[in-house]
């Protein structure tokens, strides 16, 4: 892992596992430590480039509280946090959106195409498609470990094996005889 960070790779896994004896900004800072068994002093700005990533991601009145008083929320904040203070070339965030609520979803999403926009590069993997359709290039959607279609969100959602494998039906597909579809009168 240290050779990625080293090589301008930041990841945000999908489980979180903050300390949770150490505060947020902590929890923050152990992302700056170096990476050699014997260091006798640490960065000098170390205290600076945490409360700027708590900053970022909109921590900052909660960068002295501790994981387990805060939201799940929260916590996901922190995580892509510790993956900003490295200031990473490539960014890398597997199930971001895995256990928020809708309205943490929405954050988030605003939050991740702010760095998007600040020029980094993303790789998102999940399932919610309504959450990342609004701000992602391109869609590579994979079932069963093969790929089955790749471009534009909008070329890959009308894609009739995407709709099949992830809604159920093609969109040409009619619901059963006997079913009644909204909008139909009730006779």
């Amino acid at each position: 892992i240290n050779r990625r960070i080293k090589n301008g790779m930041a990841i945000v896994f999908q489980h979180s596992r903050p300390l949770i004896r150490q505060t947020v900004l902590e929890n923050i800072k152990l992302a700056l430590l170096p990476d050699r068994t014997f260091t006798l002093f640490y960065p000098k700005d170390i205290e600076a480039k945490a409360l700027h990533a708590a900053e970022l991601v909109g921590l900052t009145d909660v960068v002295n509280a501790y994981p387990p008083s805060l939201p799940f929320g929260h916590i996901r904040r922190m995580e892509l946090a510790k993956a900003l203070v490295q200031e990473p070339r490539l960014l890398l965030l597997d199930e971001p959106f895995a256990g928020l609520t809708p309205s943490e979803v929405g954050e988030l999403s605003e939050l991740i195409l702010s760095v998007k926009q600040s020029s980094q590069a993303i790789v998102l993997v999940d399932h919610n498609v309504k959450a990342v359709y609004g701000f992602v290039d391109r869609i590579v959607a994979l079932y069963v470990g093969s790929k089955i279609a790749d471009g534009k969100p909008r070329e890959v959602l009308a894609d009739p094996q995407v709709r099949r494998v992830f809604v159920g039906k093609s969109l040409d597909e009619s619901e059963p005889s006997g079913c009644a579809q909204p909008g139909d009168d009730e006779n």
